[in-house]
């Protein structure tokens, strides 16, 4: 019972679970759960569905942004729309440095993105020049 008690108490959950009694999904889970059916039918139906096994190379990557995204979840108060259209005017401070996080994270997102794109760029065409290599090899 204590350990309720500090869940309820805790202002960020507190609020989440307090409507709930026991292990009942609420609206928001339930949304998630038809969001994930919703998009498999989708794809049934446009005949894009395939199973793909994760690559073991990325699932470091998959469970340290899960972590990254759940922590700063917890450490910006409010949503990112709600820090940046309602809490910046407002001058609020905590909006500012989340606001800034934000950016931040977007930029550095986009550096890492690009870095990679472009070595696979660089494998793809080394890749190409070896096949017109043997091709005019074989020739």
């Amino acid at each position: 019972m204590a350990e309720e008690a500090a869940v309820l108490d805790n202002p960020y959950m507190g609020d989440m679970f307090a409507a709930y009694p026991g292990a009942v999904l609420g609206p928001s889970e339930w949304l998630i759960i038809f969001i994930i059916i919703g998009a498999g039918i989708a794809s049934l139906l446009s005949g894009t569905w395939r199973y793909r096994k994760p690559r073991l190379n990325r699932v470091p990557n998959a469970v340290l942004g899960g972590a990254v995204m759940g922590i700063g979840s917890r450490m910006a108060p409010g949503c990112n729309i709600g820090n940046i259209i309602s809490g910046l005017p407002a001058l609020s401070v905590h909006s500012l440095l989340a606001s800034t996080g934000i950016a931040l994270g977007v930029y550095l997102g986009y550096v890492v993105a690009q870095r990679n794109l472009q070595r696979q760029m660089k494998r793809l065409e080394q890749e190409a020049d070896l096949k017109q290599a043997d091709k005019q090899a074989s020739s």
